[in-house]
């Protein structure tokens, strides 16, 4: 694995660690508690973190060798705002319909899948050269073509905008005791 990929997977797995350790501590009216009738409950948005991991690991297996081309102004500007809603915790809908948690997911289930969608990024980092850098691997809808780099320092600052969701449902009044 190449050395950037390795530091940036390490980074994940701490992050992930908080997050798990977090919902853990939750009880069953916590884990399932919504801020609004349609906000995502904390095991939704665990969900949703594990399935921007799997896209992005099916991604970087599907165009592992794909040249990365010049971004559009379009995406440039789109980087730009991706950037600024996860370093400053803006709060925006999902913009990726599959990315979407289900409704129905439970903590052992997510753990579950979390485990395996982390699996599948290790196991395709794994396989990732360090040429492999240069080249398109992931496709966000807003910010466009990511390399691995990029996309891996995106999969960091998603889940640490996800762990300040996940402080912030805490801190609502309504919040279980």
């Amino acid at each position: 694995m190449i050395p950037q990929a390795a530091e940036l997977l390490e980074s994940l797995e701490s992050r992930k660690a908080r997050f798990v350790t977090a919902l853990e501590g939750f009880s069953p009216e916590q884990l399932d508690f919504r801020a609004e009738p349609e906000a995502w409950t904390p095991v939704q948005v665990g969900h949703h973190v594990v399935l921007a991991e799997q896209r992005t690991a099916d991604s970087i297996k599907k165009h592992r060798g794909m040249r990365s081309g010049k971004r559009s102004l379009r995406y440039r500007l789109g980087n730009a705002a991706l950037w600024l809603v996860l370093k400053t915790g803006l709060r925006v809908k999902n913009p990726v319909p599959e990315a979407a948690p289900d409704d129905d997911i439970d903590l052992a289930r997510l753990l579950e899948a979390w485990d395996q969608a982390r699996g599948d990024l290790e196991a395709v980092l794994a396989e990732t050269k360090e040429r492999g850098l240069e080249y398109a691997a992931f496709n966000h809808p807003i910010a466009g073509p990511f390399n691995v780099e990029q996309a891996l320092r995106f999969l960091v600052a998603h889940l640490d905008h996800h762990l300040r969701q996940l402080d912030r449902i805490q801190q609502n009044p309504s919040f279980p005791g």
